[in-house]
Formats: structure tokens, sequence, C-alpha cells
């Protein structure tokens, strides 16, 4: 996936593998990708090298979940989140159906990301 960041949000599901309500991580590109820990309400910051364009707004992005901290449980290839930014603040993580996943890849794909 090369550089991206880390949305650390409440669960989006309790682990499949042990049932963990832990906050769950998030890897996704856009704003400053260096592997940044963000959490709902830190601003998306802008620096190089950086994803996407910070006068988009509001935005929903492509995020892959990171396996369960609690048992090691790995999401299956092919789950993605959408990482939400609202005026530029994360605002949360939500899981998406294949066909939502595909449209939002395309979106990307459209904005030269």
């Amino acid at each position: 996936m090369g550089l991206f960041n880390i949305a650390v949000v409440p669960a989006l599901t309790p682990c499949p593998g042990c049932g963990s309500d832990a906050d769950q991580r998030v890897q996704y590109k856009y704003g400053h990708v260096w592997q940044l820990e963000v959490r709902p309400g830190d601003p998306i910051v802008w620096e190089r090298p950086s994803v996407g364009d910070p006068a988009e707004g509001t935005l929903r992005v492509v995020g892959v979940r990171e396996y369960c901290r609690s048992c090691g449980w790995d999401p299956p290839d092919g789950e993605y989140c959408a990482v939400d930014v609202s005026d530029g603040v994360l605002a949360g993580a939500c899981l998406l159906a294949p066909a939502q996943a595909a449209e939002l890849l395309r979106e990307e794909l459209e904005r030269g990301w």
C-alpha cells in the first residue's frame, strides 16, 4: 500500500475472531501520508508528501481495516472501509458493501489519486 495514515476509530464491528469491541485501525491515503495516527475530530495534516486536495472539503476515501490487536484476526481481502473527512477533519469510518467500495475506488481513480 505504500505510505498511508491510520484512522483510529470506535469498533466498526465486534471482531469475528474474539468479539473485541476495542478501537480499530483503518489504513487510508489522504492528506500528509506519513503513517500518522488520526482520531475523529483531528484535523487532516497537509505537508509533503500528500494525497488529495485540501479544497475538497467533505468527502469519503477508501480505507482498509488492520488486524485485531487482541487476537490477530485479519480482515479478508476485498473488505474495504470508507474514511469520512468533513471540512478538513477526520469524521469517522464505516465498512463498505462491495458495490460501494467499487464506486469509491472509481471516484478516487477519476480524481487522479
